[in-house]
């Protein structure tokens, strides 16, 4: 919902409807706004609108998402030129008032891909993304969306071991994906996050939601395992993901959670956070990590833990 004020901030009317959008996260006004009534708003998931009467009315007119800044060229009523950015990097312009966009990212650093970086699913079964030498690493950070996405039936045994997720090549500097680090969906059966050793641990941190999310009615048997989450390379310093830590939810059954090493520190809400179905839980090699105003380290409701460690 937009929101005007007309007496400087003492009150405020809703302007228009929700046109679809989900978090608005940027707001432009046209230079020539007493003639055009033109605003152009930039969505976490719907993409950017624009509206020509003052907000009542709105049109989708570029599907990006994450678009975190927008702008009006101060000559707009004369080139028509708009431009918009996205928390990935990129950067598009329009030059007939969102018509058509270009994009003109070229020269920037830190580009990501526009959705999703390593994508597993339909049926796509024993893979290994990473490995146990350094030479093995993938960083896979800055991407729209997921680092990682293991989803449906069939999607099976793959695993994900000795990978940055969220950071840059150090392990030591936040580079986040845009949302999950790792998402494991939809039926996704048996897949492996990190190991027992050291050297198959992946660093899940610095992301912009949630560190590692497993859902789905079916999605069955996933291990996680010896992951650093909300932590730097070295594990002690605090890299948290801007959401919880790990997410089990809408009926995951069983997913093991053992030997991680978890801290995320962005917000003043309980380190740990159970629903009312948690199922048979033993918790055992305490290596929680502490602070003062820490996210949900695990969360999970409607799914069954068979063993975490934390």
């Amino acid at each position: 919902m937009l929101w005007k004020s007309s007496d400087g901030g003492l009150t405020w009317s809703a302007v228009g409807g929700n046109p679809g959008w989900c978090h608005a996260r940027a707001l432009a006004i046209a230079p020539n706004f007493p003639a055009s009534h033109e605003l152009l708003v930039g969505d976490d998931w719907g993409g950017v609108y624009r509206s020509t009467n003052g907000g009542t009315s709105w049109l989708r007119v570029h599907e990006s998402r994450f678009s975190w800044a927008a702008a009006y060229s101060p000559a707009f009523a004369q080139d028509q030129t708009m431009f918009v950015g996205q928390l990935t990097g990129f950067i598009w312009r329009s030059n007939d008032r969102g018509q058509n966009w270009q994009n003109v990212t070229a020269g920037l650093s830190e580009q990501g891909n526009y959705h999703t970086g390593v994508n597993i699913r339909s049926g796509a079964h024993d893979n290994v993304v990473g490995g146990v030498y350094p030479g093995l690493r993938n960083v896979i950070s800055r991407n729209g969306t997921l680092g990682i996405h293991i989803e449906g039936a069939g999607s099976d045994q793959n695993q994900i071991i000795g990978n940055y997720l969220g950071t840059t090549m150090d392990g030591m500097t936040p580079l986040g994906n845009g949302s999950e680090a790792i998402g494991i969906r939809g039926g996704a059966r048996g897949n492996r996050v990190g190991g027992p050793s050291a050297s198959q641990r992946n660093i899940i941190s610095g992301n912009r939601l949630t560190g590692l999310l497993i859902s789905g009615q079916g999605t069955a048997a996933n291990v996680i395992q010896g992951n650093y989450v909300g932590l730097a390379t070295d594990g002690i310093r605090a890299l948290g993901n801007d959401g919880t830590g790990i997410v089990v939810d809408e009926g995951p059954n069983p997913t093991r959670l053992e030997g991680q090493r978890l801290l995320n520190a962005i917000s003043s809400v309980p380190t740990v956070a159970m629903g009312s179905a948690c199922g048979s839980t033993s918790r055992t090699t305490s290596s929680l990590g502490t602070s003062s105003a820490p996210t949900p380290v695990v969360r999970w409701h409607g799914g069954t833990i068979t063993r975490a460690s934390y």
